[in-house]
């Protein structure tokens, strides 16, 4: 009986022990934006290193502490409570490409929701805010407001995000990192090279000339990763802003190819024409701006991963990969 007691009372300790190292010594983390391509996975991954994870959403997680929250409705930062346990604030959140027509409310999102979020870290004492901009805020360094405000809504409002915070925390004790990922690649992609790939296996999508054009990309795996390290990494990373790629310089004739090889398509030796791309972006502004995409250069240099020893994992040939 004796024994009995004692091994009771050593669990019922080991118990207590292990719920205060939780609460106090687990790293504790916030993330926003868990539902989006890339939140999602970080999600997996966060939850897969042991790391405490609340959420700030518009939707509750049946599973994780969840803030209801409207990124939209300014007035809703007012009463927003973050607890002081937490150690770094991911922020995701936020539309991923231009919202035509709705001005105000993409600007309320990306970018003062972005800087009205950073004013609660401050104020609650977070250590770290992690910022996932975007590789097109590059262009626009130059803090010159009369400049960011002649360029499209999407780089302009990262840009001005990333100023906004950098702003916030000057002269502070909380840590500022941005991460620029350029576009991103990876299972079930989104967006343009969604259709891209869809237009492939369909049949529909043309050969693409072979221009001077210059595109960088990232793997969603590496993007995961980067954020992990920036997350446990405190040494050479405040207030720094990091270009992720995966060191490969693509022409769009070059993602053509790749894809088709990736949809177990035939190689293709003729391309169309650049002047009939021409025409066709007179059929629709739509159209106009995916061709614009597809030929003008976006091509980043990576070099300042070097201080956080990022290596890339994965080349858009293994788009459908994934190590998560």
């Amino acid at each position: 009986m004796i024994i009995i007691y004692f091994q009771r009372l050593f669990f019922n300790w080991a118990g207590i022990l292990l719920d205060l190292w939780r609460k106090y010594f687990k790293m504790h983390v916030l993330l926003t934006g868990s539902s989006g391509f890339i939140g999602s996975k970080l999600l997996i991954k966060l939850l897969s290193e042991n790391i405490s994870v609340e959420l700030l959403s518009r939707h509750n997680h049946k599973n994780l502490k969840t803030t209801i929250i409207d990124f939209d409705n300014l007035n809703n930062f007012n009463d927003l409570y973050i607890d002081k346990s937490i150690d770094v604030v991911l922020h995701l959140a936020g539309y991923a490409h231009d919202v035509k027509g709705k001005n105000s409310k993409y600007y309320n999102l990306n970018t003062l929701s972005t800087i009205s979020l950073a004013k609660k870290c401050l104020e609650s004492r977070v250590k770290k805010f992690i910022f996932v901009s975007s590789i097109k805020a590059a262009n626009y360094n130059n803090s010159n407001q009369n400049q960011i405000n002649s360029r499209d809504l999407y780089a302009k409002g990262k840009r001005e995000s990333e100023l906004g915070i950098l702003e916030v925390a000057k002269n502070s004790s909380m840590q500022v990192v941005i991460l620029r990922p350029a576009l991103i690649y990876g299972p079930n992609v989104k967006g343009n090279l969604e259709l891209m790939l869809s237009g492939i296996k369909n049949g529909w999508f043309p050969p693409l000339p072979n221009m001077n054009d210059c595109h960088s990309m990232v793997h969603i795996d590496d993007v995961v990763l980067t954020l992990l390290k920036l997350t446990n990494q405190t040494e050479n990373i405040d207030g720094k802003i990091f270009c992720i790629t995966d060191g490969v310089k693509y022409s769009a004739r070059d993602i053509y190819n790749i894809l088709r090889s990736v949809c177990n398509k035939p190689k293709i030796r003729w391309t169309m024409p650049k002047f009939m791309f021409n025409l066709a972006s007179f059929l629709h502004p739509a159209i106009k701006r995916k061709i614009n995409k597809l030929f003008q250069n976006e091509c980043y240099d990576y070099s300042e991963m070097d201080a956080i020893e990022f290596f890339p994992t994965k080349q858009l040939k293994d788009i459908n990969e994934t190590n998560i």
